[in-house]
């Protein structure tokens, strides 16, 4: 194909107008003396959608009159150049109404002209979405013009997520900037059949180039040298899909900065990008709502409106991959009577066996993901396995080395392979994930008795690492929680901040692990050790709705195995967790079932902690008198098994009803008790409340200074990230500056419990606000 050729070619005159357009970008650049950015030049100066300015900076698009007028005069052109670039527009749209004349009227081309290859795939019905990933692809078209040089991308992305539907889709838009011609080949690199050698590769694409077959050389460096020859200045996509390793694609790179090579790879091929200069282009799963779109695309608009939640929960059973949304869009296709959402719980209830595509080997998930599998290393397979296993949302390269069974370096260099094979992916700061059909597959190939273990494992470190954040968070609790036998290479926590910031992020894990040990029973007591682990940690960052669920879960678990003294304990826990939301009728029917079961079987501990809390129950509903009864009852049996932490409570909350009854006297060496006992268990929460209700007795003795016990306890409750004790706090400063009559002030700390209070649902504390906010006047 002749340099002649490509100047009588009906493209180029608009790559002549997109490569004078970049020019005058590059000299604009100049002006500047900074780089300017496509992006916010797009919306900001020339107002267009960047895509619409990467289309017209690559030739791939001719722009209005109007629309070049308006990038040239914001790139700063003036003069004769706005004509010529006028006189190019004009050529390029005239090029362009020829060429449509001559497909509806073709004419055939010479005999003894070999025409440019044109191996691509036929583009992807119903493609959708992508739109970063294709803007990124065009990228680098006109970044080649800077620089010139053999542009390679790769899309990599987990098996099933569109990497050929995206570049094919891609490829057929450009088409027109590849004059000479265009080479695909499936290297078959993830494949039940055998995959391509680069010579294969390379026969091929010279014969699709006019190369005679007498004429290609045997060996493989020599067919490369040829094929290299035969695209130099020559503009050529080279699409190589399905690429199982870089030394499968370096023999078939060209060297001419003319021509683009797109592969694809479920790897990320590391040495292809650091060696070969290669641009990584990550294609991740669908975004719900593109998810969405391509489902009505395949199965109909009128269906996916008609059951929109249930077209959400599909695409997500389907992990948002657009292999395995096709293959779900087939099935809703096949029963057509069926609600989506009923189809949903179908796909999660038997997962992969109703991806099986009607047997297509092809298609089918299960086989898709094996061709990935079989790929892997024995030490690499056995660790997919093993990650798979784990039930929850992500995890930490700890989690990873107890699951694996191995030090932290060799799992970090498993993960590390992994997530080059798009089996993990990072999901944030040293976490990972996989998605539910991956894990479905892993699973699969997990022997039971691999399988048994790894789980042990697992329990042993979330357990083990609860264990040593609570002794980190509240120290002087160490003897109310279950003795754990702690793991050798525990994760390094060190500080109560870190141990928080640990609990924090694997509040959903420690939940479901849970709630897979009630509900498979095994291990057996995992459910309730996680469940007295927790509370504090619960109740005190009120995450109430996550508490219940998990007291709940301990509870079933206690009645399952009739442990009278676990359903005492957790009877507890819920009724305290219903205590703080306000619902005081199911706390006390918790609560007085939790006292009959620690007197029946002589747990003096559980005793004293159920006769507490019925105490402030009472004191809420304004039963004094029964609140004082109770709560001294529970004081001795504090004192008897030498909990410090339920002494101080008692003695606190004691205090405030003996101020309610107006015995100030008696409440005031209560409150003095309660203080100096948080001082000596150094409890964050009980000094916070201590402090409350000690402002709350200075206060009904009339002291001016009440409100500065509450600030001191809204400061610790900030610095104990205790979102409950902030609410109360806040409130009681409240009251004490409306009886100082500091009206705005006091708005201002009511305004805050409030809002903290709305956020955890403490109904109690709102009520409250609302009550005392209608004693200021004015807007509430």
């Amino acid at each position: 194909m002749s340099d002649e050729r490509d100047r009588t070619d009906d493209d180029v005159p608009a790559s002549e107008l997109a490569a004078e357009l970049r020019k005058l970008w590059a000299a604009a650049e100049r002006a500047r003396g900074a780089e300017i950015r496509v992006s916010a030049f797009a919306k900001e100066e020339a107002f267009l959608s960047p895509s619409s300015l990467y289309a017209y900076l690559a030739g791939t698009t001719v722009p209005t009159a109007l629309v070049l007028d308006r990038i040239l005069r914001a790139l700063g052109v003036h003069g004769p150049a706005l004509g010529h670039m006028a006189d190019l527009r004009e050529e390029a749209v005239s090029a362009r109404q020829r060429a449509g004349r001559r497909r509806r009227n073709p004419v055939r081309p010479e005999p003894d002209s070999v025409p440019a290859p044109c191996q691509l795939p036929p583009d992807v019905r119903g493609f959708i979405g992508r739109a970063e990933q294709l803007a990124e692809l065009d990228r680098l078209l006109v970044a080649r013009e800077r620089q010139p040089a053999t542009t390679v991308a790769l899309a990599s992305g987990t098996p099933g997520v569109g990497k050929t539907a995206l570049v094919t889709h891609w490829a057929h838009r450009v088409r027109n900037q590849f004059p000479d011609g265009m080479l695909y080949v499936d290297l078959r690199g993830f494949d039940p059949e055998q995959p391509l050698e680069p010579g294969q590769v390379l026969g091929t694409f010279l014969r699709g180039l006019g190369v005679s077959g007498d004429a290609i050389p045997a060996e493989l460096a020599e067919r490369t040298a040829l094929f290299r020859a035969r695209l130099d200045r020559r503009k050529v996509l080279v699409f190589l899909d399905n690429a199982a390793s870089e030394d499968q694609v370096r023999p078939l790179l060209p060297n001419s900065p003319d021509s683009v090579v797109v592969v694809t790879s479920r790897n990320t091929l590391p040495g292809l990008v650091a060696r070969d200069g290669a641009h990584l282009v990550p294609v991740p799963s669908l975004p719900v709502g593109e998810a969405v779109t391509l489902l009505r695309l395949l199965i109909g608009e009128e269906r996916v409106v008609a059951d929109q939640d249930g077209a959400a929960e599909l695409v997500k059973r389907c992990a948002l991959l657009p292999l395995a949304i096709r293959v779900g869009a087939d099935l809703a296709t096949t029963r057509r009577r069926e609600r989506l959402i009923v189809l949903a719980d179908e796909l999660h209830r038997y997962h992969l066996d109703l991806f099986s595509a009607g047997g297509d080997e092809r298609t089918a998930i299960r086989a898709v993901f094996s061709w990935s599998y079989l790929h892997l290393r024995a030490d690499r397979a056995r660790a997919f396995r093993l990650l798979g296993l784990h039930p929850g949302h992500d995890l930490d390269v700890y989690t990873c080395a107890a699951l694996l069974d191995v030090e932290l370096a060799a799992a970090r260099l498993r993960i590390d392979d992994l997530v080059r094979a798009n089996l993990l992916e990072h999901a944030g700061d040293q976490r990972y994930r996989m998605h539910d059909l991956l894990r479905a597959y892993a699973h699969e190939q997990t022997p039971r008795d691999e399988a048994e273990e790894a789980m042990h494992r697992l329990f042993d470190h979330y357990l083990s690492t609860s264990a040593a954040a609570m002794d980190l968070v509240i120290p002087d609790d160490h003897h109310s929680r279950p003795a754990i036998a702690m793991r050798a290479s525990e994760h390094p926590l060190v500080s109560a901040e870190e141990a928080i910031a640990w609990l924090d992020a694997e509040r959903r894990n420690l939940l479901t692990l849970a709630e897979v040990a009630a509900n498979e029973d095994w291990p057996p007591v995992c459910a309730t050790q996680m469940s007295a682990l927790l509370c504090r940690y619960l109740h005190n960052r009120a995450h109430y709705a996550d508490a219940m669920a998990l007291h709940t879960l301990a509870l079933k678990v206690a009645r399952h195995r009739e442990s009278a003294e676990l359903e005492g304990w957790e009877l507890a826990r819920i009724g305290d967790v219903h205590l703080r939301l306000g619902h005081h009728v199911e706390a006390l029917d918790h609560l007085e079932h939790a006292l009959t079961i620690a007197r029946q079987i002589g747990d003096p501990r559980l005793e004293a902690r159920a006769l507490r809390l019925l105490g402030q129950v009472c004191l809420r509903q304004g039963r004094h008198q029964d609140a004082l009864a109770l709560l001294r009852q529970a004081l001795p049996l504090t004192r008897t098994v030498a909990d410090r932490h339920l002494e101080g409570h008692v003695l606190s909350i004691l205090g405030v009803v003996l101020d309610e009854l107006g015995r100030h006297e008696e409440a005031r060496t209560c409150h003095e008790a309660a203080v100096t006992v948080s001082q000596q268990v150094r409890d964050h929460d009980l000094a916070g409340h201590v402090l409350n209700n000690l402002g709350i007795h200075h206060q009904r003795i009339g002291d001016p200074e009440a409100h500065a016990y509450h600030r001191r306890a809204l400061t610790i409750a900030r610095l104990a990230a205790n979102p409950g004790l902030e609410a109360d706090s806040s409130l009681r400063l409240g009251v004490a500056l409306r009886d100082l009559d500091r009206t705005e002030e006091a708005r201002v700390a009511l305004d805050n419990a409030r809002s903290i209070a709305a956020g955890i649902g403490d109904r109690t504390v709102m009520a409250e606000v609302h009550r005392v906010l209608d004693t200021l006047g004015g807007p509430r």
